[in-house]
């Protein structure tokens, strides 16, 4: 059964349009090197109260073993490395979805 994320990405004041290239680097990385990736979408919003963009990713992956697999990956290495060097962010959160309830609905044709 595949495993959904979310993912939070707060960059630092300042700091985001530097963390929207990385993003958009690791998309095309992601689609091109990790098949077992078969959602990534991110969204960003404004938080107010701490005036910086925060990004959202929903990201859906085949299993564990390859979530995991991920991380040593060449791209995902040179993320990390980035974004430790030029300390871009003040939250970095994985979050393991369930089903809770809800629905899809079509909309009005």
């Amino acid at each position: 059964m595949p495993l959904k994320l979310l993912i939070v990405i707060e960059p630092k004041q300042g700091k985001e349009q530097r963390v929207d290239e990385l993003l958009a680097w690791l998309v095309k990385e992601i689609e091109a090197e990790e098949p077992d990736v078969t959602i990534y979408q991110i969204r960003s919003t404004n938080d107010y109260k701490k005036g910086v963009k925060t990004s959202i990713v929903h990201m859906q992956i085949t299993d564990e073993a390859a979530l995991e697999a991920r991380r040593q990956l060449p791209h995902h290495q040179e993320l990390t490395k980035i974004l430790k060097n030029e300390e871009l962010l003040t939250e970095l959160k994985y979050m393991k979805m369930s089903g809770a309830g809800g629905f899809i609905r079509a909309p009005p044709s």
